[in-house]
């Protein structure tokens, strides 16, 4: 969530510093940079609020829950990983 925000925050301000003028509201990158923020805000509060559920609707749709984190990824530590199929045990 984080990174996204950094990302916006950092292309409207190269736009600012390239053209001289604020990022338009309606642009389409920015538009759909902002959406999936939000998109993944009330993804994670979804899960957070109700996370025996999560893990319930992820298993009935055939994904398996991995318990051990992938390498270099932490971006939901106290959430298992999602992945698909069968995983290493």
């Amino acid at each position: 969530m984080a990174e996204t925000q950094a990302l916006i925050d950092w292309a409207t301000t190269a736009f600012r510093d390239r053209h001289g003028r604020p990022m338009p509201e309606d642009n389409v990158w920015l538009l759909q940079r902002r959406a999936e923020h939000a998109a993944l805000t009330r993804l994670l509060d979804m899960i957070r609020a109700k996370p025996g559920r999560a893990a319930r609707v992820a298993q009935a749709t055939g994904v398996r829950l991995r318990h051990r984190p992938l390498p270099g990824l932490s971006l939901l530590p106290s959430i298992s990983t999602l992945t698909e199929g069968p995983g290493p045990d």
